[in-house]
């Protein structure tokens, strides 16, 4: 029964576009927030830290769809992490 709560504010017959809508909406916030933070912040750190979304985008794969996590996705979130640390270190 996944997904059963994404769904649940919304009547059965209505769910698929409220999903939808629900989505477009976090997407635009999601991206005038990273406008903003580009306007309050340097753009090299605020660019690096939007692309840690990616790992948690792989971590939350892992542990809630059960998705396989191999050696070059675990590296590559590695050395994602990593280069995100060293930049916000250096500066």
């Amino acid at each position: 029964m996944r997904g059963a709560t994404a769904g649940a504010a919304c009547a059965p017959s209505c769910a698929p576009i409220c999903r939808v809508l629900l989505l477009a909406a976090l997407i635009s916030v999601s991206y005038g927030l990273v406008l903003t933070a580009y306007t309050m912040a340097p753009v090299a750190y605020a660019g690096a830290v939007r692309e840690v979304s990616i790992v948690f985008a792989a971590l939350a794969g892992w542990l809630w769809l059960g998705e396989a996590v191999g050696r070059r996705r675990t590296v590559g979130s590695l050395l994602l992490f990593l280069g995100i640390v060293l930049i916000s270190a250096a500066g």
